[in-house]
């Protein structure tokens, strides 16, 4: 993209992670605070889950993902109502928090994504290949065509990582929108058929996985503190020690 067509929003020193500080701006501040509530929406609504299987559609509204049309899904079959409007409701909601991550990567660039990709392998190799600036266009249409599949539960595709990379291409927001909407719209689909294929046999099996979702939270949760418990115990025995050495 020339100066002369520079993107609204964009910082022409985004790429380095000193300059995102130096030029930081409301619009930064925007995008931290929707990607901090983000973290804290989907932690906050675990405890929630055994309550939110028996409401359906507030489920759908809160959630969003295939879990929430293969339940909608089973409604529909239980009830034998049209599954068109479940589908399109659960996959709108499923992509509510998505877009900020495109924005994310047009305002804050390459360095900021590969910061972002450090701690996974997967991300990482799929970084190697998409971020080639000589095969954009080879790197956008695949990218475009991973969001289709995205949203496939067995798939280990980095969605967040794709909008990141297609912000950073410049690629048109509405079809980047168009191209993870049909894919959730594809997955949830189909689960949403299984799910009224299968009725109350999966409202079952769905109730008893969440009836032990929230002891696993809360044992992760109590895993979590305990591990940065004896972390701080470490590092404070380590200082009085390279102290001594000094």
């Amino acid at each position: 993209m020339t100066e002369g067509h520079e993107a609204p929003h964009e910082s022409k020193n985004a790429n380095s992670p000193e300059q995102i500080w130096e030029n930081f701006s409301k619009y930064d501040a925007i995008l931290l605070g929707v990607m901090a509530f983000t973290l804290i929406y989907s932690l906050a609504l675990l405890p929630a889950k055994v309550w939110l299987i028996n409401h359906p559609w507030i489920y759908a509204m809160t959630h969003g993902g295939y879990i929430s049309a293969t339940i909608l899904g089973a409604e529909a079959g239980k009830n034998h109502t049209s599954l068109l409007f479940p589908i399109v409701l659960s996959s709108v909601f499923g992509i509510k928090f998505l877009p900020v991550w495109f924005f994310a990567g047009k305002r804050w660039g390459m360095n900021f994504i590969k910061q972002s990709a450090s701690g996974s392998m997967i991300a990482k190799k799929f970084l190697a290949v998409l971020s080639s600036e000589e095969k954009r266009t080879r790197s956008i249409v695949i990218m475009l065509g991973l969001c289709l599949i995205a949203f496939v539960p067995v798939l280990p595709i980095p969605i967040t990582l794709l909008l990141m990379l297609l912000g950073v291409f410049h690629v048109p927001f509405l079809l980047v929108l168009t191209a993870i909407f049909v894919g959730k719209l594809i997955t949830n689909s189909a689960m949403a058929f299984f799910g009224y294929q299968h009725g109350e046999a999966v409202l079952e099996v769905i109730d008893q996985i969440n009836k032990y979702s929230n002891w696993v939270f809360f044992a992760l949760l109590a895993f979590a503190f305990i591990q940065i418990f004896f972390q701080q115990r470490k590092a404070q025995h380590i200082k009085p020690q390279s102290k001594k050495n000094s």
